[in-house]
């Protein structure tokens, strides 16, 4: 499955590189594509990620996931 999750904060590849990081240490997560210039993150897994724990990661690392 793959889900678009916008992602507020992002101004440079650094940014999207850091994203990309803490997405890809999530259980469950497959692949991750970030683009910073759309503000979205890519995220393809096979089980359905625990969402709060990567909206809480995303904001720990300084970033805010959009519902």
């Amino acid at each position: 499955m793959k889900r678009i999750l916008q992602v507020e904060g992002m101004d440079c590849k650094h940014c999207a590189a850091n994203v990309q990081y803490v997405l890809m240490n999530q259980a469950n997560i497959k692949k991750a594509k970030v683009n910073f210039k759309k503000g979205q993150a890519l995220v393809v897994y096979d089980e359905e990620p625990n969402w709060e724990q990567l909206k809480a990661d995303i904001a720990e690392a300084g970033y805010k996931i959009i519902d």
